[in-house]
């Protein structure tokens, strides 16, 4: 029995978690990319599920700058357009607080 309710408890947080990511996540979609737009790919440690990278797309996605950002799980992969006006790179880098990102290429 505890064993079950550890199970839908654990559940509940994942579901929960996503939805708040999700929608966080969104605010970045519909943003229109700046004349001098920059990209920036990362190399991102330690993620293991699809909440994971959300996650740390949303976490980017809260930097005053970034105009897009996509994580894919598979590679351990992001890449973030910005307006290099407001943000670059480093700051990008440090925003995912919970998996460390490294700057692959600006």
């Amino acid at each position: 029995m505890k064993k079950q309710f550890l199970m839908l408890l654990l559940s509940l947080i994942m579901v929960t978690g996503c939805t708040t990511i999700q929608q966080t996540q969104d605010t970045t979609k519909n943003t229109p990319l700046a004349a001098n737009t920059k990209e920036a790919t990362f190399a991102i440690e330690g993620m293991s599920c699809a909440a994971c990278s959300l996650g740390v797309e949303a976490q980017w996605g809260e930097v005053d700058g970034v105009l897009d950002a996509k994580v894919n799980l598979a590679d351990g992969m992001g890449v973030v357009k910005y307006n290099p006006d407001k943000t670059d790179a480093t700051t990008i880098a440090k925003a995912s607080t919970v998996y460390p990102a490294k700057i692959i290429s600006e």
